[in-house]
């Protein structure tokens, strides 16, 4: 598990950065941070009698929920299904009003999960010491600026394939509160329906991805735990990419070994799925065309691709992580500096909280 323990954890954190900035795929906000309400706010010109602002408001389809006591102006909404945006661009023009703007929101800022791992310690670290390191509440509160219950979690929030060992799709830290199982469709976080194996040497394709090593349901869990479900079964940790749908892939047999054709299947099937990000979660020293064409073919679709840099401590190149158009991380420790066991070199874009057994690295039994 030490071995699984040193994966990269940032890669969970780069599906929220990508997923907020990169276009053709709009990020769902969540009914309490929308910012229309259906309503506007609008002060008419000095002078204008209340019959004149009658006869305004109904040649602008408003209707007047209220004044807003010395102030002087009104909250107004409407009927048709334009946006608050459209309509207050509409009356800012006329002379008839001072200026108009959306009611946008106010909300008090999100609270800290109540995930077990999210605050237990080791000595004077936190046991999920990366989440912390990288402010991942400070990126919760921005975005989606809830915790999902089954009632809440939104069925086309962004995908996120992970190609991997697979997932287990019973393990608990992926049902989110009132869920009755790990699937969207039931209030969790896996794409089950849509999990696919890959494995030329055991048949081809098959619908299910069904983890038998261990690493893909711990990278999972880095990336998707259900976050804040403290009070449910299995608790755990904190999923630090938690907004998004998983899709898990499973391309290895039972030993954690991959074949760059089961890779580059894996690849463009999750590219044909949607996915806005695709994470490898394996390393080899070879370069691979087949690999590459996946990679092109994903890249093209506006898909974006992460991988390990590797952990052998060398500035070997580690692939699909040095393929062109894949993002390839390193790993650091808590104190900032290059993990022992990070490879490094060419292939790395960026490195960031990704383990270290000086601190705040779990046990086996305390993590996923």
């Amino acid at each position: 598990m030490a071995a699984r323990a040193k994966k990269l954890i940032l890669v969970s954190f780069l599906c929220l950065i990508v997923l907020s900035i990169r276009p053709g795929h709009v990020a769902y906000a969540g009914p309490e941070y929308e910012g229309d309400r259906g309503q506007v706010l609008v002060p008419f010109a000095a002078g204008l009698s209340d019959e004149e602002r009658g006869d305004y408001r109904a040649c602008h389809g408003l209707s007047r929920v209220l004044s807003l006591a010395g102030l002087d102006i009104e909250l107004q909404t409407w009927r048709d299904v334009r946006s608050a945006a459209e309509i207050a661009a509409e009356l800012a023009g006329s002379d008839l009003v001072e200026w108009a703007e959306p009611n946008q929101l106010c909300r008090v800022a999100l609270a800290e999960p109540n995930d077990p791992a999210y605050h237990d310690l080791i000595e004077d670290w936190y046991l999920q010491w990366p989440v912390h390191v990288l402010a991942a509440l400070t990126a919760w509160d921005y975005y989606p600026a809830m915790y999902f219950d089954t009632a809440a979690r939104p069925l086309d929030a962004p995908v996120v394939a992970l190609i991997d060992t697979g997932v287990d799709p019973n393990h608990p830290d992926f049902k989110n509160p009132g869920a009755t199982s790990t699937d969207v469709a039931d209030g969790g976080q896996l794409m089950l329906a849509a999990s696919r194996t890959f494995l030329a040497s055991g048949g081809g394709a098959t619908d299910e991805a069904t983890d038998e090593h261990g690493h893909g349901t711990h990278l999972a869990g880095l990336v998707a735990a259900a976050t804040n479900n403290g009070v449910t079964a299995g608790s755990g940790i904190a999923g630090l990419g938690y907004p998004v749908r998983l899709l898990p892939i499973k391309v290895t047999d039972e030993t954690g070994t991959a074949t760059h054709a089961d890779v580059a299947q894996a690849i463009v099937y999750a590219a044909d799925q949607d996915a806005s990000v695709i994470l490898i979660g394996l390393a080899g020293p070879t370069w691979s065309r087949t690999l590459q064409e996946a990679v092109d073919y994903a890249w093209n679709l506006g898909c974006f691709l992460v991988a390990p840099a590797g952990d052998a401590a060398c500035s070997q190149p580690m692939f699909p992580a040095a393929c062109p158009h894949v993002f390839g991380v390193a790993a650091t420790t808590v104190s900032g500096s290059l993990s022992w066991y990070s490879s490094s070199g060419d292939q790395v874009a960026l490195a960031a909280p990704g383990g270290d057994e000086t601190a705040g690295v779990p046990r086996e039994d305390r993590f996923l």
